[in-house]
């Protein structure tokens, strides 16, 4: 068996040989080019790239539970609810403070000093001179429509204040405790009850003006 150059490579190859191992040209016949080969892109290339990005996105994925997580799990619904509640509290808390002023200098205790009160006990005119001291009330009450000859100053009253709640005890000619006036002081008025009226158990409504 003889050997010759491959007419396209040069490679030494048997003589028989239809084609050449090495490069594959026809070795029947004059010499043709050998097929063209484009070489590939390495495999291994293209995977790192997909490897990469695989990894970066799982990074990407890791910061976002790391950071957002944690805020949203401190942060719940009732949370949100109970700022929003707060807030409407706080701007109502703005408006009433002015509120409870008017209601106090309407219903608010006279305070000490000296006073009377005119008025009606049922059907009957009354006058009250008092004396306000503390929580402490003293004075004498004035039947004026009706004449207490043994009484010439009126009938003594006493009792206290609470507020604008005001109890007043009446005490007869007889030094005994003839009833008791259970009322309230609101805007410049004194109202509320009379219980034992003259020693009987029928009680009576009563309305005073105040002045001092």
């Amino acid at each position: 068996m003889a050997l010759h150059k491959c007419y396209n490579c040069g490679q030494m190859i048997s003589d028989r040989a239809e084609a050449c191992p090495k490069c594959g040209a026809s070795q029947s016949g004059q010499p043709q080019s050998a097929p063209e080969y484009q070489e590939e892109p390495p495999r291994g290339n293209k995977s790192a790239l997909i490897v990469v990005a695989i990894i970066g996105m799982a990074l990407l994925v890791a910061l976002g539970i790391v950071v957002f997580v944690p805020q949203m799990a401190s942060y719940s619904p009732s949370e949100a609810v109970a700022e929003q509640v707060a807030a409407a509290e706080a701007a109502e808390e703005v408006v009433q403070p002015a509120v409870e002023a008017t209601e106090l200098s309407s219903n608010r205790s006279p305070g000490d000093g000296h006073y009377s009160m005119t008025g009606r006990l049922a059907d009957l005119p009354i006058e009250m001179q008092f004396t306000i001291s503390g929580r402490y009330v003293n004075g004498t009450l004035i039947y004026t429509g009706i004449s207490l000859t043994s009484v010439e100053d009126g009938l003594e009253i006493y009792g206290e204040i609470d507020g604008n709640n005001l109890v007043l005890n009446e005490i007869n000619e007889r030094g005994e405790r003839s009833g008791n006036f259970v009322g309230t002081m609101r805007d410049g008025r004194y109202t509320g009850t009379f219980h034992r009226y003259r020693n009987g158990r029928n009680d009576k409504d009563f309305s005073f003006y105040l002045h001092q």
